[in-house]
């Protein structure tokens, strides 16, 4: 038994071993992989962009709001100057910037006095940036309040223009795990589907019958689409009912992202099936796509922690434009208007992959 188990092996290592496509995979992919979640989670937040709304007059050669401002780390943080808080809120609505903070007219004169509130104005859409703002701004604070000697801490006021300090780390990236989850699992069977009848015969039995490309590129889309409508109708459930996941948005504008984020996904599958000679090879173009996609598109970890020269890549990433849409709707409660341009987007990647999966259906 033992001799013809390592026959067995033996043939299928020189099987694979004749496949240069998929020694190139076999070596390429945990190479990938590694790559990718190293730099996705050993990062620092940098780059974050805070509004800064100064109207502190001062009191003789005490300036504290320009102390404060000075402590910012500035490769952390780059700041907006604003002459309004309305303006700044604005910004901080439309997330042009993460953070506000605001000295009224007297308020070095109200530390001198000992009272003050020091307001800072937060997106709690994402707890990991807000979280940071507000302990680096404390700390700064605490340093500043020790060099003039005064008592710290000021009455700090964190106001949230979305989310809160009652969003849960499980509200605020369940969504974006929701859209990932789908994309990913239509793109894995659309991609083993459409090797395993090519590889069984079933495809071309198909291509020679009076049924167009368009027509069977088509018949799969709305299949797995219906499938893709299943899927994210149980994730959702099991987020809502099992996590007690808060949804501010529109359920139906979100479950449509998802759906078309999987489509373009989908379609992906479909092109990549027909590189690929077999299930094992298939498989070996998972981590290529799953990878940069799971770890660069923000669903886990902010795209200001990412490494300068890594953040470009994730605007080439759908599924990032898929996930700020999606959490733009649950968490901050977005309609249609606000989140167009990512919608945009994610049709033009489906209907491109639509393209290429019909060229390629071709060959």
């Amino acid at each position: 038994m033992l001799l013809s188990t390592l026959a067995v092996a033996v043939r299928v290592i020189r099987q694979i071993s004749r496949d240069r496509r998929s020694l190139v995979m076999i070596f390429i992919s945990p190479i990938v992989f590694m790559l990718v979640f190293g730099y996705s989670f050993s990062g620092e937040i940098y780059g974050v962009k805070i509004g800064i709304v100064n109207l502190d007059r001062g009191f003789k050669d005490y300036v504290i709001s320009r102390e404060i401002i000075d402590g910012l780390d500035g490769d952390t943080y780059r700041l907006v100057s604003y002459t309004s808080l309305d303006e700044a809120l604005e910004d901080l609505d439309n997330l042009e910037i993460r953070g506000v903070i605001f000295f009224n007219e007297s308020f070095t004169m109200e530390v001198l006095s000992g009272d003050t509130d020091f307001i800072i104005y937060l997106d709690g859409g994402d707890p990991v940036i807000a979280d940071r703002i507000y302990g680096d701004i404390l700390q700064v604070i605490k340093d500043v309040s020790a060099q003039y000697g005064f008592i710290p801490p000021y009455n700090v006021v964190r106001s949230y223009v979305y989310g809160g300090e009652d969003l849960r780390f499980i509200d605020a990236y369940i969504p974006g795990m929701i859209c990932a989850a789908a994309s990913i699992l239509s793109l894995v069977l659309t991609l083993i589907s459409f090797v395993r009848e090519r590889t069984r015969g079933t495809l071309y039995r198909m291509l020679v019958t009076p049924v167009s490309r368009w027509s069977i590129i088509l018949g799969y889309t709305l299949a797995f689409a219906i499938i893709i409508i299943i899927q994210s109708l149980i994730l959702l459930a099991v987020a809502l009912y099992l996590f007690q996941v808060k949804i501010y948005g529109d359920l139906y504008l979100m479950m449509g992202i998802v759906i078309l984020a999987g489509i373009g996904y989908q379609s992906t599958g479909v092109a990549l099936s027909l590189y690929a000679k077999n299930e094992f090879q298939a498989f070996q173009f998972m981590p290529l796509i799953f990878t940069p996609s799971i770890f660069l598109s923000g669903i886990f970890a902010p795209i200001e922690a990412l490494p300068e020269y890594i953040r470009p890549i994730t605007r080439f990433i759908p599924l990032t434009y898929a996930v700020e849409a999606v959490k733009n709707v649950a968490i901050r409660g977005w309609g249609l208007p606000q989140i167009l341009s990512q919608i945009i987007i994610l049709m033009f990647f489906a209907f491109t992959m639509l393209l290429l999966a019909r060229f390629a259906l071709r060959r």
